[in-house]
């Protein structure tokens, strides 16, 4: 080999190598930081944290500043729509780069990313379709229905119930045809899948049951289905009125009884997202255009 071809050989060589030899002395320069004294955040003087320590202090910080985002939704009473919030969390990573590399004295205030919500009045109102992303699944989707009733009960025992219920429905995909039961997706009320003891009709009276509440979430997933137009294979009344639908819209379920069970009777498959929003359980039906 000739010096010429060597010299060429070794110049390509380290014309490769040093970025990454840089990028590797920077890595580890900014892993070995700490944050300077004095300097403060939110008016707060922060001890000389490192990488590690400063990204653990924040997280503290994210789960107490987190704002989650709202959905819009249709309110029960008045049939208008109540737009969507947007929701922020702290962008830690910015914040930790920022602070590890300020001076003495230097003052932060936090920094927030805002977080956009799934539905937005945008989407009822033009009927767009968009990408979202659900339970592992990125689905294509436009809106087709969405009912609410209003939490009347702050107990937080039917919260809990609620909430659960709601869970176990969001994200789930009815294909065309197919059918759906509610006892089935909800699972059996007991302690063991998180359900409590709460309120619940039983033989005309208001009892402690597990999984008191959910009769909300069948009633407003029952009416979110009438909107859509979907087929409703069983469902069965409360024996006495209740509070949170109007005369002759509920739907109570009871495991092994009774159920609340519809057809997609559609051309397309569906999803089902569930979420409680100011002080209401909103249940929203989406067609689903294409799944990835």
């Amino acid at each position: 080999m000739n010096n010429k071809l060597f010299q060429s050989l070794i110049l390509t060589i380290i014309f490769l190598l040093t970025p990454i030899i840089i990028s590797n002395i920077n890595f580890k320069t900014y892993r070995n930081q700490i944050v300077e004294p004095g300097i403060q955040l939110e008016e707060i003087n922060l001890e000389p944290l490192n990488q590690r320590e400063l990204k653990k202090y924040l997280k503290r910080l994210q789960n107490k500043e987190e704002i989650n985002p709202k959905n819009a939704y249709i309110d029960p009473d008045n049939k208008k729509i109540i737009p969507e919030k947007y929701g922020a969390k702290l962008n830690i990573e910015r914040m930790t780069n920022q602070l590890l590399t300020a001076s003495t004295g230097t003052k932060f205030n936090l920094i927030s990313t805002k977080i956009k919500p799934l539905i937005t009045s945008k989407f009822i109102l033009k009927n767009q379709k968009k990408w979202i992303n659900l339970n592992n699944f990125k689905l294509k989707v436009s809106f087709l229905s969405t009912y609410a009733t209003p939490l009347q009960n702050n107990n937080s025992s039917r919260l809990n119930n609620i909430s659960i219920a709601l869970k176990e429905l969001t994200g789930l995909i009815i294909n065309s045809q197919n059918s759906f039961s509610f006892n089935q997706v909800i699972g059996s009320l007991t302690a063991k899948n998180g359900y409590q003891q709460a309120p619940a009709i039983i033989n005309n009276q208001l009892k402690p049951a597990y999984g008191g509440g959910v009769c909300q979430v069948s009633s407003t997933l029952y009416n979110t289905l009438l909107q859509a137009n979907l087929k409703i294979v069983e469902r069965h009344p409360h024996s006495f009125k209740v509070n949170y639908v109007p005369t002759g819209q509920d739907a109570t379920v009871v495991p092994g009884f009774k159920d609340l069970k519809f057809k997609n009777n559609k051309k397309f498959p569906i999803t089902i997202i569930g979420k409680i929003i100011d002080n209401k359980v909103v249940i929203y039906l989406l067609q689903i255009h294409q799944i990835n």
